[in-house]
């Protein structure tokens, strides 16, 4: 039974939730210490993949801070949710080097989540393959909106996508992180992108879902549980070491101003609430 590094943190900042994801890549090197980390997130906050643009995303008036992610992918409104991370080697996953093989292998505790939900999770691609005319819409949909695009290994439940999941990879070393919303906010994704009017009901969230308002903290465990079954993997609760603390507050310190990377309507709350931590 392989070991894990569990990193459990609550809601934080938005800004400190893609330091901290891009320090685990970083580090990984040198710790060879796989690990999976479950958090949430303070205020609704939005990610761009790393390759788009805040001018071509967000509306002129958007409210909301923005932060673009180590990975790639499209725009992503994170507020009520459970979002995870992880970091390993190929071998410790056995994975292969095809990136959407390996999707679907890593992707596979996150069926056994929603199946723990008493929901009929599914990838798009195999839905497609067994009966076309029930797709909302179809795999490989580009879309600058995370919701609304599609690609064979997302995650269907009553034909219509939950959540995203993205990759990074360096050398022999695989990033994923994804979201799993509990509760997605319409107006907010109205007001904050451009050019949104009627977005299109192709994606759904847990509450809807369940008719009934969830608890992050349950889902949380349930998601780890889901985890260490699917993996056989053995999970020990653990936190960011005195070295990965550092890195994150340093890449805080030459990143903030730095508008390529964050979009940030009210700076000086986000900049007190990461030093606070």
């Amino acid at each position: 039974m392989k070991g894990w590094r569990l990193i459990t943190e609550g809601k934080a900042d938005g800004i400190y939730n893609m330091i901290a994801d891009e320090v685990l890549l970083a580090n990984y090197s040198e710790s060879n210490l796989p690990t999976l980390r479950i958090y949430g997130w303070k205020k609704p906050f939005i990610t761009l993949g790393c390759n788009q643009r805040f001018s071509d995303i967000l509306s002129k008036n958007c409210g909301v801070a923005a932060v673009k992610r180590i990975s790639g992918g499209a725009a992503l409104l994170h507020d009520e949710e459970v979002t995870y991370s992880l970091v390993c080697s190929r071998e410790d996953l056995c994975l292969p080097h095809s990136v959407k093989d390996s999707y679907r292998i890593i992707c596979k505790f996150l069926k056994i989540f929603y199946s723990k939900l008493r929901l009929e999770p599914e990838f798009a691609f195999d839905l497609l393959n067994r009966k076309r005319e029930d797709m909302h819409f179809k795999p490989e949909l580009r879309n600058d909106l995370c919701f609304c695009g599609c690609q064979h290994f997302d995650m269907l439940i009553e034909g219509k996508k939950i959540g995203g999941n993205a990759q990074r990879r360096k050398k022999k070393v695989i990033f994923q992180h994804g979201s799993i919303p509990q509760r997605i906010n319409f107006e907010i994704l109205r007001e904050s992108f451009c050019g949104r009017g009627e977005l299109p009901r192709n994606f759904t969230d847990i509450n809807t879902l369940l008719n009934k308002e969830t608890d992050f903290s349950q889902l949380s465990t349930l998601l780890s549980e889901s985890f260490q079954e699917a993996f056989n993997a053995r999970l020990k609760k653990g936190c960011f070491s005195r070295s990965e603390n550092f890195t994150i507050k340093e890449i805080f310190r030459h990143r903030y101003y730095d508008r390529n990377w964050c979009y940030l309507p009210r700076e000086s709350l986000h900049e007190k609430t990461l030093l606070a931590g």
